[in-house]
């Protein structure tokens, strides 16, 4: 089937694009935080 073979390259495409955007902003020195304060 063709709806298979295009769900699977979607998420492929998604995958490898997080990962990508993940390590980019990794290099440019942002790392995830966790902000506990009262404020929020």
């Amino acid at each position: 089937m063709k709806l298979k073979k295009s769900l699977i390259i979607a998420i492929a495409i998604t995958i490898i694009a997080t990962v990508v955007w993940e390590m980019y902003w990794r290099s440019q020195g942002f790392h995830p935080t966790l902000n506990d304060e009262k404020a929020l």
